[in-house]
């Protein structure tokens, strides 16, 4: 995992997104959002939620997917650290 510091520019680089977003300037927003979800990746796993939901924002904001900014924020407010097990929804055959 990245050190310590590193975790927390992931906050700041979202932060920056927020920012972003707030201004209305999504596109630009992108990669910070791509680089904080690749800094929660190695240093939480697939299954964490900041992962999982940084992932999302960024998948959003990349895909110019129609969300307001609350519910783009709302993806930027960790409130639990707790591992997601999605084993059950991968393995679902469609």
């Amino acid at each position: 995992c990245f050190p310590r510091s590193d975790r927390h520019l992931a906050y700041q680089l979202l932060k920056i997104a927020k920012s972003l977003i707030e201004k209305g300037e999504r596109k630009e927003a992108v990669p910070y959002a791509y680089e904080a979800m690749s800094i929660f990746e190695v240093c939480f796993g697939l299954n964490h939620p900041y992962y999982l939901q940084t992932l999302a924002l960024w998948t959003f904001l990349d895909q110019k997917i129609t969300k307001t900014n609350d519910e783009l924020f709302a993806l930027m407010n960790f409130q639990s650290n707790k591992p997601v097990d999605l084993s059950e929804f991968l393995s679902k055959k469609v």
